[in-house]
């Protein structure tokens, strides 16, 4: 139903009973659930909840509790959208389409399992906005709400902890606002010519050797849309010169392109290239954080691995040496093949050692503000963050690899969860040993080695005697299905966007969107019993009815090739080389830091974030 077309009613009840079917058993697979993980973001006045709960045997399900459509945006109205969605959701048979309407007397409202649901919420993950931190604290029963119906009992009274979205957080860097992100920068007027993408493409594909990806497309709600264009100019950073030549020579209107030109230097192209190779940093671990069934085990490794990448290139100065935007941006300055030709003046672009350290010092402010603000975003002394104990293969330097420090997080973990400190511990250190071998004889993630060492010691009584859990089986419930990301969110609002139509307004076309977006974002986990359960109620609202073969593609199954060439293998050859220079970074000289290099702003926000810190 694309662009508000109106499906048959055949069609709508098809729908339906798929939808009512995927929500019977997320019911029955919640109604037996430890605890449960909200995830909550807004987007154009629609509020969109999924879940993750996890049971006594550690088994993970997750899913959508439902997109309501919102008043307004504060705080109150998020409070009761999310209490909307979660009575919806455990009503059996909501409001059923006209050739089901026989359906609706099997309905309801199941007041055990929301009474249920609403004890078992142990973590809201939202993102910093402040209408969301504050609605979660009225949910919690911490802030007092300008309605007063929110004020007689907590709606969610046991939540233990408001988990910020890590991957919002990661993705703070400044671009150089002149060449990508401006109206008037070069990369911005190049996307929204398709005269001037033409001539860049043109360009790129008969004189590049590189990767032949040509498009400079960025969109401004994020950085992370930056650093794709970011390298694609650098990489093609000599096609990208020809084309602004060409556009301030032919274009009355192009004064853009000649005060870009003009102002141009080795040093800033240098600057250029080193950004570049930081966001690709900066991607990977956005990547990282960027996924619903993120590892917070793994959190504090890969803000670990990140800034040690950071360090490598930047203040041990191996980013000219390592494959990637530097070296390749600095060899082809070095073969004097850069021009800058604007206002009937020109100028070879140079590179020499004095050019090379300037540009890495000033670079050194980025850097900074980077580091500190890492370690701001990501304290190791939240629940989450102190997860990490759980982590089983090769741990950071950011925490969590002392017999001191494990204590502390485990103690705050066992805090938050209102646990016995010593009791977690002594659990710990019994089922830790199984968990690795499980993790090294069946080559598994950490999650699932707990699982199984969780598994094997409560096969029979005997074990389950020796071993004596207690503490640890909720700990392990929550680092099963607590999540740090609101990713997920936000993709199930991408999916729906291009299937449904912004005009359709009304209580019926709520109900079709809420149940298509659970359809769209499902996984494939329970097809088999989503469609046996669909039949039955389609059987139910009808007396006849046939089902459509499903045929195999013909390339199911057959890998794509990935070519020399390609950016993907320019960004694989780049990372290996950055991997591989930190691994031998024993001997390395490091780079003087300049702090007197930072700007006014910049300056305010290096204090910002060490108040954060809390140090």
């Amino acid at each position: 139903m694309r662009d508000g077309g109106v499906a048959s009613d055949r069609t709508s009840l098809l729908r339906w009973c798929l939808s009512e079917a995927l929500l019977q058993i997320w019911r029955k697979e919640l109604a037996g659930a430890k605890t449960l993980c909200l995830i909550r973001d807004e987007r154009k006045g629609k509020l969109l909840i999924r879940f993750r709960g996890c049971n006594g045997q550690l088994k993970v399900c997750s899913g959508t509790f439902g997109c309501v459509r919102m008043k307004g945006g504060t705080a109150e109205d998020i409070v009761s959208a999310t209490a909307k969605a979660m009575r919806v959701f455990c009503t059996a048979c909501f409001q059923p389409p006209r050739l089901g309407k026989r359906l609706a007397e099997q309905g309801g409202l199941d007041k055990k399992l929301l009474s249920h649901l609403r004890k078992i919420v142990h973590i809201l993950t939202t993102d910093s906005h402040p209408a969301e931190l504050l609605a979660s604290n009225i949910m919690k029963g911490n802030r007092k709400s300008a309605d007063e119906r929110h004020n007689h009992c907590p709606f969610l009274p046991n939540v233990v902890m408001v988990g910020r979205d890590g991957a919002h957080a990661s993705t703070r860097l400044d671009v150089f606002s002149s060449t990508v992100r401006d109206k008037d920068s070069p990369v911005q007027k190049i996307f929204h010519s398709h005269i001037f993408s033409r001539w860049f493409e043109d360009d790129v594909h008969q004189n590049s050797k590189g990767p032949r990806c040509a498009s400079l497309s960025a969109a401004k709600h994020r950085f992370a849309s930056f650093a794709k264009p970011l390298g694609r100019m650098l990489l093609h950073v000599e096609s990208f010169f020809r084309t602004l030549h060409r556009a301030a020579s032919m274009r009355e209107d192009a004064s853009w392109a000649r005060t870009w030109l003009s102002n141009i230097s080795a040093k800033k192209i240098l600057l250029l290239a080193l950004a570049a190779d930081g966001a690709d940093a900066l991607m990977q671990l956005c990547r990282f954080l960027d996924n619903e069934a993120c590892d917070p085990a793994a959190l504090n490794q890969e803000i670990g691995f990140f800034l040690s990448e950071l360090d490598v290139q930047f203040r041990c100065g191996k980013v000219w040496e390592i494959d990637g935007y530097s070296k390749h941006v600095l060899g082809v300055l070095q073969r004097g093949q850069l021009y800058a030709l604007a206002f009937g003046q020109g100028k070879q672009l140079m590179v020499s050692d004095t050019v090379k350290r300037q540009a890495l010092q000033e670079f050194q402010a980025w850097l900074q503000l980077c580091e500190c603000t890492a370690k701001a975003e990501f304290p190791d002394f939240e629940v989450l963050n102190s997860m990490c104990v759980f982590n089983l293969g090769e741990q950071s330097s950011f925490g969590g690899d002392t017999p001191t420090e494990i204590s502390q997080c485990l103690r705050r973990i066992a805090q938050a969860l209102k646990l016995e400190p010593f009791l977690l511990k002594t659990e710990w250190e019994k089922l830790r040993p199984i968990a690795a071998a499980q993790k090294q004889c069946q080559n598994l993630e950490n999650r699932e080695a707990w699982r199984a060492a969780f598994e094997h010691t409560q096969k029979t009584c005997p074990l389950r005697e020796k071993y004596g859990l207690q503490s640890l089986p909720v700990a392990l419930r929550a680092y099963m299905c607590w999540s740090p990301s609101s990713s997920g969110v936000e993709q199930s609002f991408s999916k729906a966007d291009r299937c449904f139509h912004e005009g359709s307004f009304g209580p019926k076309a709520a109900d079709t969107e809420r149940r298509s977006m659970m359809l769209l974002c499902v996984d494939k986990t329970w097809d088999k019993e989503v469609i046996a359960g669909a039949r039955r109620l389609y059987a139910g609202a009808v007396k006849q009815h046939k089902g459509k073969q499903k045929k195999q593609r013909l390339d199911k199954g057959v890998s794509k090739g990935r070519f020399l060439t390609s950016e993907a293998s320019f960004l694989k050859r780049k990372r290996d080389s950055v991997r591989a220079a930190g691994a031998s970074s024993a001997q390395q000289v490091h780079v003087e830091q300049d702090a007197s290099g930072l700007s006014t702003k910049a300056a305010k926000e290096m204090e910002l974030q060490k108040k954060r810190r809390m140090t």
